[in-house]
Formats: structure tokens, sequence, C-alpha cells
């Protein structure tokens, strides 16, 4: 059981921010407009009217997984100097702007 929990975290670490949002189009696609097509063909056409329900829920979900990503995305990148550490010097070179003191 915890191999397969260990894959799906695998799987989950590895789409991209971008990869839950195309999932979010293709789910409230299908679940808005197929689901409900083929719950009516089977035989249960009460089904359909909560699979209209159900497709802005699932949507949400995985526009919340994107964002969630996008923000574990950015977290390894380092912020721009403040204006504290900018007049102490400690921003670097390519921030003085074109003529640095010193450099001419």
């Amino acid at each position: 059981m915890s191999g397969s929990s260990r894959g799906l975290a695998s799987l989950c670490s590895r789409i991209s921010w971008w990869g839950y949002v195309l999932m979010a189009i293709i789910s409230y696609a299908v679940v808005k407009h197929v689901a409900p097509g083929l719950a009516v063909a089977a035989g249960y056409a009460a089904m359909s009217g909560f699979f209209a329900l159900l497709a802005p829920i699932i949507t949400i979900g995985f526009l919340l997984l994107a964002a969630a990503r996008l923000y574990d995305d950015g977290q390894g990148q380092v912020p721009p100097p403040g204006p504290e550490q900018a007049m102490k010097g400690e921003g670097s070179e390519d921030d003085a702007g074109p003529n640095p003191p010193g450099k001419q």
C-alpha cells in the first residue's frame, strides 16, 4: 500500500502547474457535457443533473492544485534585494544601473 502511495505522490510532484490547469479544463468539459449524455444513455437521467453540479467542484479542485504547485515552484527563487540591502551595498552588481560607482 505504501508503494502505491509513493508512486502517486511521485506522479503528482512531476505534474506542472499548467498540467493541472489543462486537467481542470478537460475535466470540466467532460463532466459538464459528456457525462450527462452518457448517464441519460445508460438510463440514469437523474444523474445528469448531478454531473452538471459536480463539474465546477472538480474544476476548483484542479485549479487549487495548480495554484499550490505554482506556489511551490516559486519557493526556491532568490528574492530581489530590498531597500535595506541596497543601502548596505549587498545587492548584486547588475542592480546598480548602467554606470555603477567605481566602474567608470
